[in-house]
């Protein structure tokens, strides 16, 4: 049985003067998941940056409204390593990606499944970049 996290709730800690001091488990549940979003999203940024790299694109390119091909290609493939690797949800990784609505994140997820199981130059890209940002990022 777990026990519900009230305001009143709190645990005492040592500050870095040695100070005993009481800290609320909700500001520290609030921190935590500030601080997860935050390595979330330094993920993104490091998915943009190596799947741009790879295709030769900035991020800044894939962050644009810019519809050429082999940018939307690479924009989805980020996109969709992006929902793959963290935990984020499709208005989060929209926001990351020029402010999309999470619609056009889950068009971009689903044309790169489509495309794993038909186009093998895609799917030996995503799989290289997938391992290179694994080896990177823990998120």
């Amino acid at each position: 049985m777990t026990m519900p996290l009230t305001r009143t709730s709190a645990i005492e800690v040592v500050d870095c003067e040695g100070r005993r001091v009481m800290v609320p488990l909700y500001a520290l549940a609030i921190a935590h998941e500030r601080q997860t979003e935050q390595s979330y999203f330094s993920g993104i940024e490091q998915i943009q940056h190596m799947v741009g790299r790879h295709f030769g694109l900035t991020v800044e390119a894939l962050r644009s409204s810019r519809r050429e091909k082999h940018l939307v290609r690479a924009r989805h493939i980020a996109m969709y390593l992006a929902h793959e690797i963290t935990e984020l949800s499709t208005p989060q990784i929209g926001r990351r990606f020029g402010d999309r609505d999470h619609s056009s994140v889950l068009h971009g997820i689903k044309r790169v499944r489509d495309l794993l199981g038909t186009d093998a130059k895609v799917k030996a890209d995503v799989e290289f970049l997938r391992a290179q940002i694994r080896a990177k990022i823990t998120v």
